[in-house]
């Protein structure tokens, strides 16, 4: 339920990590939504969780299409406006075969309907059910990645955002120089051996 999902949230910011929720929307209801439907989907969810998320996940299935022939089916996009996915980064699922710019015609969909970015799934990996290796996989993405960077690298980068209270690096390192301050790791100024160390008799000094 909303409550177990909600708790799941809250759990993983106490752990310092970020919640990203995955909203699965039918394709009759996509088709009907506009600007103002996805900043109340937003809304919504950052009212459960009590912040706006880092982003969203929109999947998009599909009513009436057989299981199986999803990713091969156009489905309907919703519009999301440039304010919003600034504030929020919308991100498309994609579950088409690879092959025949497949790929590239989908997320340029997803691109010209406002979406911040797209989440390609495994139905994404040619033959993935009659290959489920490790190496086929990360030879696959490899591929997949070089050529993105290849062909459009200028356009090709990372985002990165944290909605965090606290920065968790910042606060690492400040409990790492107040170890060092303590004194529990010893005089750092004192890199010498301790008094009586003694190599020939089979003392050793570790890292």
């Amino acid at each position: 339920g909303t409550s177990s999902w909600v708790q799941k949230c809250k759990e993983a910011l106490e752990c310092g990590l970020q919640p990203v929720p995955e909203v699965i929307v039918r394709d009759t209801d996509a088709a009907k939504w506009k600007e103002p439907d996805m900043e109340k989907l937003v809304k919504i969810v950052a009212d459960l969780t009590g912040q706006d998320p880092v982003s969203i996940v929109l999947t998009i299935c599909s009513d009436t299409a057989e299981q199986g022939e999803e990713e091969s089916t156009t489905l309907p996009l919703p519009v999301v406006s440039k304010a919003l996915g600034k504030r929020v980064p919308i991100v498309g699922s994609i579950r088409a075969t690879a092959g025949e710019n497949r790929l590239g015609e989908e997320t340029a969909r997803f691109k010209a309907a406002g979406f911040t970015g797209a989440l390609l799934r495994q139905d994404c990996i040619p033959g993935i059910q009659a290959k489920p290796s490790l190496e086929y996989i990360s030879d696959f993405w490899a591929a997949c990645i070089g050529d993105l960077k290849s062909t459009r690298s200028k356009s090709f980068n990372f985002r990165s955002k944290n909605n965090m209270e606290k920065s968790v690096p910042l606060e690492w390192a400040k409990y790492q120089k107040s170890v060092i301050e303590s004194g529990a790791l010893g005089d750092p100024e004192d890199s010498g051996p301790p008094p009586g160390f003694n190599p020939a008799a089979g003392d050793y000094q570790g890292f």
